[in-house]
């Protein structure tokens, strides 16, 4: 099972809201709006877990943490030589 503090957290400043704002990187539609960091990132982890609960009642899988995901491949870029 997937827990809440596997996810990608992001605690930024909002000038035009006057708050500090919390997203998760893989639940980009979840927010939380507090007036000190902690408590915005406390906040979306609370939010990811109880998200995540009902997830797993319902039969739904939860997103892969990046942290967790695995890659395969290669990915080739072509530039210009330098002059």
């Amino acid at each position: 099972m997937t827990r809440p503090e596997d996810y990608a957290y992001r605690v930024l400043w909002s000038q035009q809201d006057g708050a500090y704002i919390a997203t998760v990187a893989e639940f980009p539609s979840l927010s939380c709006v507090e007036e000190n960091q902690t408590d915005a990132f406390f906040g979306i982890v609370g939010i990811v877990g109880a998200v995540l609960e009902e997830m797993e009642e319902s039969g739904e899988d939860a997103p892969i943490p990046f942290a967790n995901r695995t890659y395969s491949g290669k990915f080739a870029l072509r530039i210009p030589p330098e002059k």
